[in-house]
């Protein structure tokens, strides 16, 4: 490169003088440690007149790179051709600068036996349930529709529209622990986590940052100031801001876009779905923590379980298959996926919600396929320049998704919210144990904390929108100094599990293609 510029000291920056232009191109901001981007900020002068040109990109996206080169050009009067090779040389200058991130390559690495193990895995006809035996022996038992929903979805991050991800339970039910276990099959390089996010920092992220990546927050209280930026991204896959600056320099206002581009998969817990608006909660599928006596009790003798000999064993053998799912998921493919059974499929239009939720269905669907690509041959449509390869949904691909929509997705048609399906549930099984009539119940907030395992808190919340919603009624008091009574206006029959997605055609009743 020393043939070609003329590298002059300057402290903070890189300034080269081309030998064949005689522009000089001052570099600032430069990371050499990262290999995969080159975002930096130009200025670009001519000795020969008091012309400059002050730019911000990254150099190795063809969009930016061009512009830079015509308005090059046309400023300082010189041939495209001659200033496209200046360019072409400074990356190479800077390419020899960078160094290699040792770091994630040996994240990303895999040894001959790793790949033959996790491509065993993807092959196996029983993948899903090695699946949720692999979640077990990590610690996290129950939960086998909310985990392997939550596995699934987060694949889904190579489609053009994946899935978002609620995790919604009381306080200590277990969210938390649900969101682990599910990132911890992610590859480190495709996950990222926080605790909290400012309003505009996703604005500000480089353009291909959240790519294929998992964005997992932890609280949707860390996400607030953030809303509107994490209800445009899952809706649209793509953000996109224009500010105006000040250059240092000169002084002029000169205007800067950024865009950030997914597929990216949203992950975020609550203990209070109604934390978030209508708009923003129903762009994503609500997974649920089973909060009943059997599965507390599975937890407490797992924990104690981990604390015995067998338990030392189990977390022993527990970072080789988190090992062996990341792996499996660095294999899998964003492979285009064709549904021949999509003229047959069907779902209920009875509500205008139907339209995003149907999306949800098909988007599962092909998820699965994804995850099982291995096990799949790859096809190819179009000619040899623009052909797509894509693999083929098969029934079974329909009949997981379909069990898993019911358990699942039906959730997201329930005009209650989990909690308060939860809290209607028990009010029901208390009074069917009175044997009164449904007429004649009456109960107290007192009188539920001490028969439910509901916190005077957790029921507050829970039980104004059951009163809004008319499941019960208010027959006495909320007035101050009285004492509130309360009816029960629902007998709990009709079947939430299943009732809202009773439409879907059973697969085998789906014709072969």
């Amino acid at each position: 490169m020393s043939n070609y510029f003329q590298e002059v000291e300057e402290v903070g920056c890189i300034q080269l003088i081309s030998l064949s232009t005689t522009l000089t191109y001052r570099v600032v901001g430069f990371n050499p440690n990262l290999a995969d981007r080159m975002r930096l900020n130009l200025r670009v002068t001519n000795s020969g007149n008091d012309k400059r040109h002050t730019d911000t990109l990254d150099l190795y996206l063809s969009k930016s790179r061009m512009g830079l080169v015509k308005d090059l050009a046309r400023k300082f009067g010189l041939e495209f051709t001659d200033v496209e090779t200046d360019v072409d040389k400074l990356i190479s200058f800077l390419e020899d600068k960078q160094t290699p991130n040792e770091q994630n390559e040996a994240n990303v690495s895999m040894s001959d036996s790793d790949r033959k193990v996790a491509l065993s895995a993807l092959r196996s006809k029983k993948l899903f349930q090695n699946l949720l035996s692999d979640f077990e022996a990590c610690g996290y038992v129950g939960e086998q529709e909310s985990k392997l929903f939550g596995y699934i979805a987060t694949v889904s991050r190579l489609l053009p529209k994946p899935l978002g991800i609620l995790v919604v339970s009381r306080s200590g039910a277990g969210k938390s622990t649900l969101q682990e276990a599910i990132t911890s099959f992610i590859p480190d390089e495709d996950l990222l986590s926080f605790t909290r996010i400012t309003g505009q920092s996703l604005f500000y992220t480089d353009e291909e940052a959240l790519k294929h990546k998992v964005l997992a927050i932890a609280e949707e209280d860390g996400m607030q100031d953030a809303m509107y930026s994490i209800r445009t991204l899952q809706s649209d896959q793509r953000l996109s801001i224009s500010v105006t600056r000040t250059d240092p320099n000169s002084g002029s206002m000169t205007t800067e876009e950024n865009t950030v581009y997914g597929p990216v998969v949203i992950m975020l817990t609550t203990t209070n779905p109604e934390a978030l608006d209508y708009e923003t909660r129903n762009r994503f599928v609500i997974l649920t923590i089973d909060e009943s006596r059997e599965q507390t009790e599975r937890i407490l003798k797992i924990q104690r379980e981990s604390d015995s000999l067998q338990g030392l064993i189990n977390e022993s053998k527990r970072p080789e298959i988190i090992k062996k799912h990341q792996n499996m998921q660095r294999l899998l493919k964003p492979l285009a996926v064709h549904n021949p059974y999509h003229d047959q499929l069907n779902f209920s239009s009875d509500k205008l919600q139907m339209r995003r939720e149907q999306k949800k269905y098909l988007t599962l669907i092909k998820s699965i396929a994804l995850v099982r690509q291995y096990q799949k041959k790859i096809k190819t449509v179009g000619d040899g320049v623009s052909g797509v390869e894509y693999i083929e949904v098969d029934k079974d691909d329909i009949t997981l998704a379909n069990q898993l929509a019911v358990a699942v997705l039906g959730r997201n048609l329930d005009e209650l919210a989990p909690h308060s399906r939860s809290l209607i549930n028990d009010i029901v099984d208390l009074w069917k144990k009175t044997k009164q009539n449904l007429d004649d119940f009456r109960f107290t907030m007192r009188e539920l904390m001490n028969e439910l395992s509901w916190s005077r808190y957790q029921l507050m919340q829970n039980i104004k929108q059951l009163v809004e919603l008319e499941y019960i009624c208010i027959y006495t008091g909320g007035t101050q100094g009285k004492r509130t009574v309360y009816g029960l206006n629902y007998d709990g029959s009709a079947d939430e599990n299943g009732k809202f997605l009773s439409c879907l055609v059973p697969v085998e009743k789906l014709k072969e293609q």
